[in-house]
């Protein structure tokens, strides 16, 4: 499709000194440091909007795995999760049911567990992760089990967890499961909580996320949110379903590092809880990006028409107005190497040759209107704002992206529909 609208984007002189994980430049005089304070266990680090990187960075695409048609192994399903040694690329996919291991150009090498509820088999494998000794683990939603495998593939032990809707698994082998409700209780809170699960399986109490407000949600009646959740399938994430579009999300992610990270985005702020009990508050200077009301009443209509796909012809937009700027990010993506990657949504880019007015709800993603242009801010493991960088196209953040250095690998789409993982570097512009 063609662009109709550019984005204007701003050109920003990058004078501060090298640092972060992609490739090695002169080091220059370093401009407005970042404000530093601490208070007790916690310190807050306030950063300006001048990066810390001497020069611009970019994602170069050097390996990708899927396919439209051929071969089963590249023909990928429901992936769910992405884990990675220095060698193997592992991907938990529900159209398989098992685990299935590439190598870090691509191609397959062996699949791991199978269909099953007995020892090394898998009902639904969601969480996976590779730990610092080479060994894999895999937390099955369905089992509630973690299933722990070396690498080779021989499993070595399994135990049980309690119900969650989704868990992290950190790079010692404990298994941090959360539990989320983003409905609000009587109160107004939403709470989000996690339990550990040591690399042994030992269990440790819940623990609450701070609480945050709820982003802002449809009002729905009756049964409708049954009839969404069966209507999207199993596996599918309907939650997002009921947020305003644009609207502050709540971010509640636990680190490799075990660390409990938390935000809303109506403000460019967010804290990192450490296991040692310290915190960091890590705020930026932030511009909000307005919405254009044409791009707010396409998104308002395609919403609309999901709801009517999934209960009746009659559901109407019953309240809740989509805000005039975007939020301060919408996801916050803790890399292995303990930075932290702020995604934020640029201004929406209008396509011609959309359909404007489709039959259904399908034709809004067939022939969308607006696409959205993605930025991750990435800051060091002391807080520091390092620099920009342009996020792909198509890329999904429902799975969180696995990144170690300058190092990259993250689930995208294409315009089809057809799912890829991609194995990105980070490098110098140009």
């Amino acid at each position: 499709m063609r662009v109709r609208s550019a984005v204007l984007t701003a050109q920003i002189v990058l004078v501060a000194g090298g640092c972060g994980a992609a490739d090695e430049a002169a080091p220059g005089p370093t401009v407005a440091p970042p404000e530093v304070s601490v208070e007790g266990t916690t310190t807050t680090v306030v950063n300006r909007a001048i990066p810390l990187w001497d020069g611009a960075r970019e994602l170069v695409e050097e390996a990708s795995i899927g396919s439209r048609a051929g071969d089963e192994a590249y023909l990928l399903g429901n992936v769910t999760s992405i884990a990675a040694s220095d060698d193997t690329i592992y991907l938990s996919d529900f159209q398989t049911v098992s685990i299935r291991a590439y190598d870090m150009d691509g191609r397959h090498l062996v699949d791991v567990g199978s269909g099953g509820n007995g020892p090394g088999e898998f009902r639904r494998p969601f969480d996976i992760a590779v730990r610092r000794d080479g060994q894999l683990v895999v937390r099955d939603q369905v089992q509630r089990r973690v299933h722990v495998f070396s690498p080779d593939g021989t499993l070595i032990e399994d135990w049980p967890t309690e119900r969650g809707n989704r868990s992290t698994i950190a790079l010692d082998g404990s298994v941090h499961v959360l539990r989320e409700n983003i409905f609000p209780d009587a109160e107004g809170k939403v709470t989000v909580s996690v339990k550990k699960y040591g690399e042994d399986g030992t269990e440790h109490d819940w623990t609450d996320f701070p609480d945050r407000p709820p982003p802002p949600l449809i009002e729905t009646v009756g049964n409708q949110l049954e009839l969404m959740a069966v209507f999207l399938g199993v596996g599918a994430d309907w939650r997002s379903t009921r947020w305003i579009p644009f609207g502050p999300r709540v971010v509640a992610e636990v680190a490799p590092d075990g660390a409990m990270l938390s935000g809303r985005a109506d403000a460019y702020r967010f804290e990192v809880i450490r296991p040692d009990g310290s915190t960091l508050v890590v705020e930026k200077e932030w511009v909000p990006i307005p919405i254009d009301p044409v791009e707010a009443d396409w998104y308002q209509r395609r919403i609309t028409a999901l709801w009517r796909a999934a209960t009746d012809e009659s559901w109407t937009w019953l309240g809740g107005e989509i805000p005039p700027h975007k939020g301060a990010f919408l996801t916050i993506v803790p890399a292995i190497d303990g930075s932290f990657w702020v995604v934020r949504q640029m201004a929406g880019v209008a396509l011609e040759d959309c359909d404007a007015n489709p039959d259904d709800f399908y034709g809004f993603d067939e022939a969308p209107c607006w696409r959205q242009p993605y930025v991750a801010d990435v800051f060091d493991q002391e807080g520091r704002f390092l620099g920009p960088v342009s996020m792909p196209d198509g890329l999904r953040y429902h799975v969180r992206p696995l990144i170690r250095g300058d190092m990259v690998i993250a689930l995208l789409e294409d315009a089809t529909g057809v799912a890829y993982v991609r194995r990105f570097r980070l490098a110098l512009t140009g």
